[in-house]
């Protein structure tokens, strides 16, 4: 989790040891002990997405969600890898 925008997000994104958050209860129970208060989202897949969008909402987190076009514009203008979740979770 971020609270600022990074100043070298190349060089974050190659130090940086990404955490996954799986869809069960054990997933949903690590994200919320994080106490998120907004989470962002590219809402690509939309099973996936809604399920989210809806368990972070329902916790009292606000959500903002960010177009494709918008995402791979701003990865690209950071230099980041293309096709890469990381990258774009870095980005987002």
């Amino acid at each position: 989790m971020l609270d600022a925008a990074p100043t070298e997000p190349r060089q974050l994104y190659h130090d940086y040891k990404f955490p996954s958050f799986y869809i069960d209860s054990s997933g949903i129970k690590a994200l919320l002990s994080l106490s998120p208060d907004v989470a962002v989202l590219e809402p690509t897949a939309v099973n996936y997405s809604k399920f989210w969008v809806t368990t972070l909402a329902q916790a009292g987190v606000k959500i903002a969600l960010v177009g494709h076009k918008q995402l791979h514009s701003y990865r690209v203008n950071m230099d980041l890898p293309d096709k890469d979740d990381s990258a774009d979770a870095l980005t987002l």
